[in-house]
């Protein structure tokens, strides 16, 4: 018998990779929903269609009503589907936090209808970012440790605190009938295919368009980058081995961004002046995760090295601003 498999927001960056990954076996099949406020329609996303053991549905998660629509039901659930960005968040706070909600909500009650065997909740490492802010969390960080909204007048927050509310749905919610749950807190994820409103493409499109001289933005922070394979290995990890856990998917490898700033000069063969800046506002200093605790439960660890990411990513991002000029598209 196929096991059958949801994914909210399947073509969106992460998703739609997840998605291929999934399709890769005969005996899955699965059901992609987007409504395409982030998610892309585009090549990798129209190969994630033709896969015969793939059916898309456009959903707005928004509205109960249009979950009707999905052909439930399914043993499992990857709710990646979110409104994201600071930009959005700084514009439109209080859609972020009704979309963001309303829609956690509704495939909490969809997978408790049908109950579904276990739900897989995508949330952030922006739930740290008060306490990096208050200084009341050390690096690299434990998953235990408490989460707080340093600053509920900021619309920058809004993102993270839909997050945390959306963990307590999957916390409280799923166990009332009987649903495993797994919250995976992503660190930092990059690749092809993530849009330009990240600090990776951002380089990448400045040094294609040579820019001279670089402003290195945060040049004295730090970040623990993961490549996109290895936290959709991660997250197919933890859905198969592990129940009612929060769990970190990141390297646990601080990389400083002054030097990911020259990993991909160097790269990318542009040699500009460069000039130390400030991060944006509200942007934390550094940020770790301690992944100690999947290793333990599961043995995932990324195989990919932050060059070979990067080698990668640098290709892709080459070819699409080459070929479209996909920066304005997709900011």
């Amino acid at each position: 018998m196929s096991t059958r498999v949801l994914i909210t927001g399947g073509a969106g960056f992460i998703g739609c990779r997840l998605g291929l990954a999934l399709a890769a076996d005969p005996d899955v099949e699965i059901a992609v929903t987007d409504d395409f406020r982030r998610g892309h329609d585009d090549d990798t996303f129209r190969e994630l269609c033709r896969c015969p053991n793939v059916t898309f549905v456009a959903v707005d998660l928004c509205d109960s009503n249009a979950l009707a629509a999905l052909p439930g039901p399914f043993d499992y659930i990857y709710h990646l589907a979110a409104m994201v960005g600071v930009a959005r968040c700084m514009s439109q706070p209080y859609d972020v936090l009704c979309n963001n909600i309303r829609s956690t909500l509704n495939v909490v009650e969809f997978a408790r209808r049908w109950a579904c065997r276990k739900l897989l909740f995508a949330s952030t490492s922006e739930v740290y970012a008060g306490g990096y802010a208050l200084e009341t969390i050390e690096i690299p960080t434990d998953e235990r440790v408490p989460v707080v909204i340093d600053d509920v007048t900021n619309p920058r927050t809004t993102y993270a605190a839909s997050k945390i509310v959306g963990e307590q749905m999957i916390i409280h919610g799923c166990p009332l009938s009987g649903i495993g749950y797994v919250i995976v807190r992503l660190h930092n994820v990059y690749g092809p295919r993530m849009g330009y409103a990240h600090v990776i493409p951002e380089v990448i499109r400045r040094t294609v368009e040579k820019e001279d001289p670089m402003r290195v933005y945060g040049h004295d922070q730090t970040r623990a980058f993961c490549y996109v394979d290895d936290a959709v290995a991660g997250m197919r990890t933890v859905m198969d081995n592990v129940s009612n856990e929060i769990i970190h998917i990141g390297t646990g490898e601080e990389t400083g961004i002054a030097d990911l700033y020259e990993m991909v000069l160097s790269r990318m063969g542009h040699n500009p002046e460069r000039i130390p800046a400030p991060a944006p506002v509200g942007s934390v200093a550094r940020r770790c995760p301690d992944v100690s605790r999947i290793r333990k439960l599961t043995g995932w660890k990324p195989n990919t090295t932050l060059a070979e990411g990067l080698e990668t990513t640098c290709l892709w991002y080459q070819t699409d601003l080459h070929l479209t000029g996909a920066a304005a598209e997709h900011a």
